[in-house]
C-alpha cells in the first residue's frame, strides 16, 4: 500500500469542494446573479485584454462568449514597481495576469527573456492552485490587469446556473413537464443535449415514429403539414415532439431548420422515463459493510513496523496487531495541514471506502483520530501499486495486450460497482491501483470520490493533470463522464507506457492544450491495435455525452466493445480468471526500515473530524 508519489511534479489538484458547491446551491436558490464587481475600463482597454486572451493558445479555448465579457469586466488594474516579482516559479498562484504597460523579465531555469507587449501570463491559476511555471519580474514600473481565480470560478458557476434556469424555463412551458416538480426539472435540464442543424435540414418528418422532445434554443424552424403546407415559422423557445416522451407516437408535422443554423435542446423518452422512475424508487445507496471485522481494534493495539509510503498529503505505515499479529496498512494525515489546505472534505471522503464491499476495491476497516492525525486502517497489499510494477519492473514499460485487458477489466469492475452506487471516483491512474496477493487489482484512494446521483452534476476541478477530462479544464458541470474519459487514458498508458497527452518537460499548460485539442489529434503508436484505438477514441470523445459508457447501460457497454472479444467477464467477476500477475504478487515491495515522521505537526482541534 503506498501513496501517489510518482507524479509529484503534478501535485494532485486542490479541490474547493465546499465553496464551489455552496455557491452553486446559493445561486440555484434564486440569489442575485448580477453581484459581480466590475472594474471600469475604456473600450480600448477592454479590446486589448480580449485580444490578449484570444491570442493565448490556452485561454482562447476556455474563455469565450459571455464568460469572456464577464471575465474582462471583473479584471482590475494593479500597479507594479520596477524589480517587483509578480509570480515566482514553483510557487502556487491564484491570479491570472494581462500585461498592460512596462517591460517584464521571464526566467525559467537558466532561460531568460523580456517582453513589453500585451499578453496573458499565469493563466493556469484560474483553473486551480497550480505551481507557477516561470518567474516574471517587472523591469520597469508597470501595470497589469488581474483576474482572481475565485472570481473566475464565481462567474462560471453563475453562467452554469443561468443556463440551467434558462433550460428549466423552457421545460416548464410544456404541458407534459410543467408539473414534474422543481428537482426533476433541474435534473431534466442537466440531461438536455444540444444538437445543431444546418439550414434546410429536416429535424423531424411527419408520419415517422419519434422518441425525442425538442426545444429550439437558437435560430428558427419551419413547420409544415400534409394538405396544409407551411403552418408557421418559430424561433427560440418553440418546442415540439413532447408526445414522444410518453409514447412512441407518429410525428404530426415536418420541421425543417431555417438558415443558417439551428440549435435544439433534446430530451429522449428513455432519459425522461429513467428520470421519473428514479424518483419513484429508492436509489442505490452506499451501506456499511455487513462484516464487523476488526471494528474493535484501537489505535494503541497497533505497532508500527515500517513506513511504506510518503506523499504530498500523508504517510502510510506497515502496522501489526500486538496480539493476533495481523498486518495492516495504516494511512495517516496531519489534521493541521488538512485544514490549512482546506482538504477536510477529502479526508472525510476517504472514509467512503469503509462502506464499500467489492473485490476490486481495497478494503478500509475503520478510522481513528487524535489531536494531530486522522488515520485509516486498511487491508495490506504488499505487492504495491501498478505504477511501480509498470515503470520499475516491466522491462518494456508497457504491458502485453492480454495483461492490459486483465488490469483494465479489474478497474472497470471497480468503477462499475462505484457508479451503481452513485459514486464517481475522479482519480483513476496507476498509482491508485494496487496489486493483491491473489494477482488481482483493486482501486484505492477515495480522496476525490464524490456521491453524485445519475442526473446531478458537479463543478470541482479534481484529479491528476494527464488524466483530466476537457470538461474539467473548461470548468463545465460534469458527472461520471470524467471516469469514462480516464478509462481511455488508462488503457492507452497500460498499452504503451505513457499517457497520450504527456509533455516531455511536464508543462501543464501544454498538457491542457493537448487535451482540449482532442485525442483524435494524437498519433497512436503501433503497439495499440485498431480495436484498442477505437475503444480509446470512443471513451475520450470531447463531448461527454457521446462517450461509450455514458448511454443507458453504462460501463456494461464498454465491456461489450470488440477489444474485449473473448474476454470472460463472468470469470473475472467470480475471481476465477487466471492472472498473469500471480508471481509478481508474491514480491513484497514494502520497506523494512522504520522512518518515523521527522516533524510532528501541531495539534488541530476544530472538530471537523467528529465522525472519525
Amino acid at each position: 500500500m503506498c501513496l501517489c508519489v510518482s507524479r509529484n511534479s503534478y501535485s494532485p489538484v486542490k479541490v474547493e469542494e465546499y465553496e464551489t458547491e455552496r455557491r452553486f446551491a446559493v445561486y440555484q436558490s434564486g440569489a442575485n446573479l448580477t453581484d459581480l464587481k466590475v472594474d471600469p475600463k475604456t473600450p480600448e482597454e477592454e479590446n486589448q485584454i480580449k485580444t490578449a486572451i484570444r491570442n493565448n493558445e490556452f485561454t482562447s479555448k476556455i474563455i469565450s462568449g459571455h464568460i469572456l465579457d464577464d471575465a474582462v469586466s471583473a479584471m482590475y488594474k494593479r500597479k507594479v514597481k520596477a524589480g517587483e516579482i509578480i509570480i515566482r516559479e514553483g510557487k502556487k498562484g491564484t491570479h491570472m495576469f494581462v500585461s498592460n504597460s512596462g517591460t517584464f523579465e521571464v526566467t525559467k531555469y537558466d532561460f531568460k527573456d523580456n517582453f513589453d507587449d500585451i499578453r496573458v501570463f499565469g493563466e493556469l491559476a484560474i483553473l486551480y492552485d497550480a505551481k507557477r511555471l516561470a518567474t516574471i519580474k517587472a523591469l520597469t514600473n508597470a501595470t497589469v490587469w488581474v483576474l482572481d481565480a475565485p472570481v473566475y470560478h464565481h462567474l462560471l458557476i453563475r453562467h452554469a446556473v443561468k443556463e440551467q434556469n434558462e433550460k428549466v424555463n423552457f421545460l416548464i412551458q410544456n404541458d407534459v413537464l410543467k408539473n414534474a416538480g422543481d428537482k426533476i426539472l433541474k435534473l431534466a435540464a442537466n440531461s438536455l443535449k444540444s444538437e445543431f442543424y444546418a439550414g434546410g435540414k429536416t429535424i423531424i418528418k411527419e408520419g415517422e415514429k419519434g422518441n425525442k422532445f425538442y426545444i429550439v434554443r437558437a435560430g428558427s424552424v419551419t413547420v409544415s403539414k400534409k394538405g396544409e403546407g407551411i403552418v408557421g415559422n418559430y424561433s427560440k423557445g418553440y418546442f415540439f415532439g413532447e408526445r414522444a416522451l410518453l409514447e412512441e407516437s407518429r410525428r404530426q408535422a415536418t420541421i425543417i431548420a431555417n438558415p443558417p443554423l439551428v440549435e435544439c435542446l433534446i430530451l429522449s423518452r428513455k432519459v425522461f422515463l429513467e428520470l421519473t422512475e428514479y424518483f419513484r424508487i429508492e436509489p442505490a445507496r452506499v451501506t456499511r459493510k455487513k462484516s464487523s471485522q476488526y471494528q474493535d481494534i484501537k489505535l494503541e493495539d497497533l505497532e508500527v513496523i515500517s513506513n511504506i509510503g510518503i506523499g504530498g498529503f500523508g504517510r502510510i505505515d506497515l502496522v501489526r496487531h500486538k496480539v493476533n499479529k495481523k498486518m495492516f496498512a495504516l494511512k495517516y494525515m496531519s489534521k493541521f495541514n488538512i485544514v490549512a489546505d482546506q482538504r477536510q472534505q477529502h479526508a472525510i471522503n476517504e472514509r467512503m471506502q469503509m462502506q464499500l464491499d467489492s473485490p476490486f476495491i481495497v478494503t478500509m476497516y475503520r478510522s481513528f483520530k487524535n489531536n494531530i492525525y486522522v488515520y485509516y486502517l486498511m487491508e495490506l497489499c504488499p505487492a504495491g501499486d501498478l505504477w511501480n510494477i509498470l515503470y520499475r519492473e516491466t522491462p518494456e514499460r508497457r504491458f502485453k495486450e492480454k495483461d492490459a485487458k486483465f488490469i483494465v477489466g479489474c478497474v472497470l469492475e471497480g468503477l462499475d460497482y462505484l457508479h451503481s452506487r452513485e459514486i464517481i471516483f475522479r482519480d483513476l491512474k496507476p498509482e491508485n491501483v494496487l496489486l493483491t496477493s491473489t494477482g488481482y487489482f483493486q482501486l484505492t484512494d477515495f480522496g476525490y470520490a464524490k456521491k453524485l446521483s445519475k442526473f446531478e452534476k458537479t463543478f470541482t476541478f479534481a484529479g491528476t493533470v494527464e488524466y483530466v477530462a476537457p470538461e474539467l479544464i473548461l470548468k463545465k458541470p460534469y458527472n461520471r463522464s470524467v471516469d469514462i474519459w480516464s478509462c481511455g487514458i488508462f488503457i492507452y498508458e497500460m498499452l504503451c507506457g505513457k499517457t497520450p497527452f504527456v509533455s516531455p518537460d511536464k508543462n501543464e499548460n501544454v498538457i491542457f492544450k493537448k487535451i482540449l485539442s482532442g485525442i483524435e489529434n494524437i498519433k497512436f503508436p503501433s503497439v495499440i491495435n485498431q480495436d484498442a484505438k477505437d475503444l480509446i477514441l470512443k471513451l475520450c470523445r470531447s463531448n461527454p455525452s457521446d462517450r461509450i459508457g455514458m448511454e443507458n447501460g453504462g460501463i456494461s457497454k464498454i465491456k461489450k466493445h470488440k477489444w474485449f472479444n473473448g474476454f470472460s467477464w463472468q470469470k473475472l467477476e467470480n475471481l476465477e480468471m487466471e492472472s498473469s500477475f500471480k508471481e509478481t504478487a508474491k514480491i513484497n515491495r514494502l520497506g523494512t526500515k522504520l522512518k518515523p515522521d521527522p516533524d510532528i505537526p501541531q495539534e488541530e482541534t476544530s472538530g471537523w473530524d467528529e465522525e472519525f
